[in-house]
């Protein structure tokens, strides 16, 4: 009888811790790897400025950027220009002034996109490349938390806990996997739940497949939205390029004639 009693005590706690575990856990140990996926996004959405970021239409940078040879020795300063417009996805970048300067511009509204070197001549970019760019652009950090995070017919996500990630436990990770096969892993601080990194693959100009990784540190407030002032860009482990924005400015207003072909003097 005592046997058959303590037996019986034995069970009922059972039941009850697997009843309050759980709970004492919190829900995201029930909740499926797609919904800890949104979960993850939502949160760094949050931390960006919630609405303001989502409401983000245009964007200016302006600061110093670098270039890295492969023995990771930097080059001097250059200044750099960048204006962003978002959907439809417009996109001008300058590097230096006068006659040294560098203009890309992408408008895939138009489909038509220009390089210009120092003052005087400007080119077409040819349309293999604008199609490169597109295929670049999807693993823009705004690109992934704004519209393929919201695309659950063309893109998949999946979620990856701090045990799946070297590090130490300090990250989590959601990858974009869309209807073409590409995939981008976007990873997040689980301290500050902010984007650390982008981690994805491109193709150079000799069809090389290349590990890229994009970094962003220093975040800092701007009009209610969470901007990071330095990216760095490291291919295949080393560093290639490197932003530090001294100048930010959210939802500008930028003519529609920055995004067209460049002018030119005479």
């Amino acid at each position: 009888m005592h046997r058959n009693r303590r037996l019986i005590y034995f069970l009922a706690a059972l039941l009850v811790s697997a009843s309050v575990l759980p709970a004492l856990l919190g829900q995201d140990d029930q909740a499926s790897p797609g919904e800890m996926a949104r979960k993850t996004i939502d949160e760094a959405i949050q931390a960006m400025g919630g609405d303001a970021y989502l409401n983000m239409k245009t964007l200016h940078n302006h600061g110093n950027w670098f270039a890295f040879d492969r023995h990771g020795r930097r080059s001097g300063l250059v200044r750099f220009w960048e204006y962003i417009h978002y959907d439809p996805l417009k996109w001008y970048f300058q590097l230096g002034k006068g006659g040294r300067q560098r203009v890309t511009v992408y408008n895939l509204e138009l489909n038509q996109g220009w390089k210009k070197e120092g003052k005087k001549y400007v080119e077409d970019i040819p349309q293999e490349e604008i199609d490169e760019f597109r295929k670049s652009a999807k693993h823009d950090l705004d690109v992934l938390l704004r519209h393929r995070a919201n695309d659950p017919d063309n893109n998949k996500l999946f979620y990856y806990g701090p045990d799946a990630i070297s590090g130490g436990g300090d990250y989590v990770a959601v990858e974009f996997l869309d209807e073409a096969n590409d995939s981008a892993v976007l990873y997040f601080d689980r301290d500050t739940k902010l984007p650390a990194h982008i981690e994805y693959h491109r193709t150079d100009d000799m069809g090389n497949r290349l590990r890229t990784r994009e970094e962003f540190y220093n975040w800092h407030e701007h009009n209610g939205v969470m901007i990071p002032m330095r990216r760095d860009i490291l291919v295949e482990g080393n560093l290639v390029e490197q932003r530090h924005c001294t100048t930010v400015e959210v939802n500008p207003q930028i003519p529609p004639s920055q995004f067209l072909e460049p002018p030119v003097k005479k």
